[in-house]
């Protein structure tokens, strides 16, 4: 922060220095549970986007304003008029962009709308429009729109949770709480927890809320060493299974923590705990909205526990002398309206992200991965270039972001060519699975 002041009059000439700091400010504020600030310093971040006219990024940096902002007005009323101001003009910016020509938003973009959409009016600041070609995002219906004046207690329930979020966004999102001190922590704990008590009073508390809030208390108690709190918590939520939604479970905080208690045990040298943990969470496939979180680390944690988590990754030779290649298509993304929306159906999407998990079974191979346009005349992009990779059976990971150039083919190249007499054996998984691929 106080580098922030002293570089503020060179910070015009390194816009994007600028943008660094600006944002880092925000999380700041967030730590020390200063919203209004921290909405003024993640305005500023999006205003600097906006103004190179870049579009990837902005909403999410919207919805973290917009957060901040709406709490503040509970937690700082001084600042009220301002952020109620502040509040509908991000509103007003979350819908240009919605609407504009983009083909593929990322991941932290969606997550933005999706704040928006379940937010804005349901808190009577006008209607978040999703005009996007692609409207369907995992678990838009969680928490329902509500525009009109007037709430019934079957309604009051769906009303939107905004410290919630906001403690989402600390602990799964920007993992911030990972540096605050523990005294810290403990007061953010407890200003959840009173707000947790007051809407269960009122009839405002969902399970699926409840279940949500004791999966970032998961999170926070490990970082604070508090293992036995954390386990308790953990098996405290896992037993309101059952009495959560179809809509709640796809939210997937259920896995999450499920993930978080194998974490411990692992930690703890509990191995066979740790891996009975991991047949569970197994079970519960990828359909859930938090799965592109936790899917890396799952790889890295049952690898890690010897335990095949996937048992479906792809086999591949590459002879001496040879090169292999995994061509990955990347589908253009089609127009997709409200009333067509199915969460479950997401094959031949486009998209937002794509990862990779592989190792080499023996000796070294190369690897490289290109993105290639459709469009011959632009050229490929090199994504990630490794020359010998031993990986001695641990996996090594790989993502890329499509972004505007939806459609294309991605090309996974392990390289043998520098090899005369031996062929090695890789095993590999690209996620989503439902991508179509072929190997040269």
């Amino acid at each position: 922060r106080e580098l922030n002041e002293s570089a503020a009059s060179e910070l015009e000439k390194l816009p994007v220095l600028k943008w660094v700091l600006t944002y880092k400010r925000g999380i700041f504020y967030w730590t020390d549970c200063d919203w209004f600030n921290a909405g003024g310093a993640f305005e500023e971040s999006m205003n600097i986007y906006i103004q190179a006219k870049r579009r990837s990024m902005v909403p999410f940096m919207a919805a973290y304003a917009f957060l901040s902002y709406l709490e503040s007005m509970k937690t700082q009323p001084e600042h009220t008029e301002v952020a109620k101001a502040k509040c509908k003009l991000l509103v007003d910016i979350a819908n240009s962009y919605s609407a504009m020509n983009k083909k593929n938003w990322g991941r932290q973009d969606v997550y933005g709308f999706k704040v928006f959409k379940r937010c804005a009016s349901a808190l009577k600041f006008g209607k978040a429009h999703d005009k996007r070609k692609s409207s369907k995002l995992p678990g838009m219906s969680l928490l329902k729109l509500r525009g009109h004046k007037g709430t019934s207690d079957e309604e009051a329930t769906q009303l939107p949770w905004i410290l919630l979020y906001l403690l989402e966004c600390m602990v799964l999102q920007v993992r911030c709480t990972w540096f605050m001190l523990p005294e810290a922590l403990e007061n953010l704990m407890r200003k959840v927890k009173e707000e947790m008590n007051d809407r269960a009073k009122n009839g405002c508390l969902s399970k699926g809320d409840e279940v949500r809030v004791l999966m970032c208390f998961v999170e926070m108690y490990t970082q604070m060493d508090k293992v036995s709190d954390a386990l308790a918590t953990a098996d405290r939520a896992l037993k309101m299974e059952s009495e959560l939604s179809k809509k709640e479970k796809s939210f997937g905080a259920i896995p999450m923590i499920l993930y978080y208690k194998a974490k411990i045990h692992q930690e703890r040298g509990n191995l066979h705990e740790a891996k009975s943990i991991l047949k569970t969470l197994k079970k519960y496939g990828s359909k859930y909205e938090l799965a592109g979180l936790i899917y890396l680390k799952l790889i890295v944690l049952s690898q890690q526990l010897g335990f095949d988590f996937e048992q479906d990754y792809v086999k591949l030779f590459a002879s001496a002398g040879y090169k292999k290649t995994v061509t990955v298509k990347i589908p253009q993304e089609e127009n997709k309206s409200d009333e067509t929306n199915d969460e479950d159906d997401d094959d031949d999407d486009a998209p937002s992200i794509i990862e990779w998990a592989w190792y080499v079974e023996k000796h070294t191979v190369g690897f490289r991965a290109e993105f290639h346009p459709l469009d011959e005349s632009k050229p490929p992009t090199i994504i990630q270039t490794i020359a010998k990779a031993d990986t001695e059976g641990k996996f090594l990971i790989g993502e890329f972001r499509p972004g505007d150039e939806t459609e294309g083919h991605l090309h996974l190249i392990w390289d043998n060519s520098f090899s005369r007499l031996r062929g090695k054996t890789v095993q590999y998984k690209v996620s989503p699975a439902y991508l179509k691929s072929e190997v040269q």
